[in-house]
């Protein structure tokens, strides 16, 4: 599976598109005890984040970066972590994920 993801503006226009490392690996299986955010992204569907929801995904994203015991997947929240801070704190910006 891979994921789309990018920021939208209020209207769902795409700001900008993550162009990383592409991301195989299911989000939610990374996500620590008691998530808020990570746990519930969809593989298969959408799941969009609202301003609140952007830090408190940023945060949980940021643990399963410090306990990843994989390299490689290591490099990909990193590279996630770089995208979800590019417009972290803008009004009327969203995060959206859609899985494949």
């Amino acid at each position: 599976m891979a994921y789309r993801i990018e920021w939208q503006d209020e209207r769902g226009a795409c700001i900008e598109r993550y162009a990383g490392i592409e991301f195989r690996l299911n989000l939610n299986k990374v996500a620590p005890a008691g998530s808020a955010c990570l746990r519930f992204i969809d593989s298969y569907g959408n799941t969009i984040f609202n301003l609140r929801q952007i830090a408190a995904l940023e945060n949980e994203l940021l643990d399963a970066y410090d306990r990843a015991t994989e390299s490689e997947l290591a490099e990909q929240l990193a590279e996630l972590l770089k995208f979800v801070r590019l417009h972290k704190g803008h009004m009327n910006r969203y995060l959206k994920f859609t899985g494949a």
